[in-house]
């Protein structure tokens, strides 16, 4: 059977689609990048399928309480706001290798409250994170070296753009933490498996 690889997809129709929204005339020249999306929606449609029952593994961690049990244990809280929380912990961990997910779960559960919240904070903030575009020195030093670092093939040519953004994203949590956190919040990401970091680095890199 064919490995599919769901969010190689999913990049490689976004970059089409870029294409086809900043510069249409362009596109409609183009018939083999018309055939390549039509082709490309075809296989994300495929993958998810195939890719189901193996994204249900471990998902049951982030389903979400009734809102009577919500309120019952956190009065004073906001019902949209966690579950949108909880379906942008969704998008990471679809992306984490089934087996590592409940470890990966455990690891963010030890961390300290404000240090997760802000993690949390940074995920649910919908301004655009503009980055310092990363070099290619930098970008392959990432890639050698950083657990995920692998993810530079999946961004190909934008990999220096997405890392401005993933950076982006970690320095605004480090920003919004109490100093004696930041080491503990590079701990855990230089403890993260190589699974778990690629999907980290997607989800910031989005």
């Amino acid at each position: 059977m064919m490995t599919v690889n769901l969010p190689t997809i999913i990049s490689e129709i976004t970059e089409i689609e870029d294409v086809m929204r900043n510069d249409r005339r362009s596109y409609n020249r183009d018939e083999e990048k018309q055939v390549r999306l039509r082709e490309l929606y075809g296989q994300r449609e495929s993958a998810k399928v195939i890719a189901a029952d193996a994204e249900a593994t471990g998902m049951e961690i982030l389903a979400p309480l009734s809102i009577a049990k919500f309120r019952e244990r956190n009065p004073d809280g906001d019902y949209p706001t966690y579950t949108a929380a909880l379906r942008e912990a969704g998008d990471v961990m679809l992306g984490v290798p089934a087996n590592e997910r409940k470890s990966f779960a455990g690891a963010i559960d030890r961390l300290p409250l404000p240090l997760s919240g802000a993690m949390i904070s940074v995920l649910l903030d919908r301004r655009h994170f503009v980055g310092e575009h990363c070099s290619p020195d930098t970008v392959a030093f990432f890639k050698r070296n950083a657990p995920g670092g692998g993810i530079v093939h999946e961004w190909g040519h934008m990999a220096g753009q997405k890392m401005g953004t993933a950076r982006a994203k970690l320095y605004a949590v480090v920003d919004a933490i109490d100093e004696p956190l930041v080491p503990v919040f590079l701990r855990w990401l230089e403890n993260l498996t190589d699974g778990q970091a690629t999907a980290v680095y997607r989800k910031l890199a989005a």
